[in-house]
C-alpha cells in the first residue's frame, strides 16, 4: 500500500512538462496550443467559421465572400414571392379553365337560342310555336 501511495505522490509532483514533451509533430510541421473555438489553417487556406456555407464559384462579387447568414432575409422575402407567384399563376389558370367553360356555354346558348328562332319562324299555329323548346 505505502508503494502505491508512494507512485501517486511522485506521478503527481511530476511537472506536467514531462507528459507534455512525448508530443511530436511530422518532419515540417509545428505543434500549437488552441484555445477554445480557434481554427487551424494551412498556409493556402482562408479561415472561416464553424457555420460557414461555401457557395459555388463566381458567387461572390468584388466585395468578397456574401455570408449565408446575411442573405437568410432576401432567401425567406425571394421564396414569399415565389409562393405568390405560384399562387397567382394558379388562380391565373382556374379563372382561364372558368372562362373557357362560359365560351363553351355561351356558344351552347347561343345555338340553342338560334334553334328556337328558326323553329318559331317556321311554326305554323300558336301550339307548333309552344313546342319549340
Amino acid at each position: 500500500m505505502r508503494q502505491i501511495v508512494a507512485v501517486f505522490l511522485i506521478l503527481w509532483l511530476m511537472p506536467s512538462e514531462a507528459f507534455e514533451s512525448t508530443f511530436s509533430c511530422p518532419i515540417g510541421k509545428r505543434a500549437a496550443c488552441l484555445d477554445y473555438g480557434d481554427k487551424v489553417c494551412n498556409s493556402f487556406a482562408k479561415c472561416v467559421s464553424d457555420d460557414a456555407v461555401c457557395f459555388d464559384a463566381y458567387t461572390c462579387g468584388f466585395g468578397g465572400f456574401v455570408c449565408k447568414s446575411k442573405l437568410d432575409d432576401v432567401v425567406s422575402e425571394y421564396d414569399d414571392l415565389a409562393r405568390t407567384c405560384r399562387s397567382v399563376a394558379y388562380d391565373h389558370d382556374e379563372l382561364a379553365a372558368k372562362y373557357n367553360n362560359l365560351l363553351t356555354e355561351l356558344e351552347a346558348t347561343r345555338n340553342r337560342l338560334d334553334s328556337v328562332r328558326r323553329c318559331i319562324a317556321r311554326a305554323t299555329s300558336l301550339e307548333a310555336a309552344r313546342m319549340c323548346r
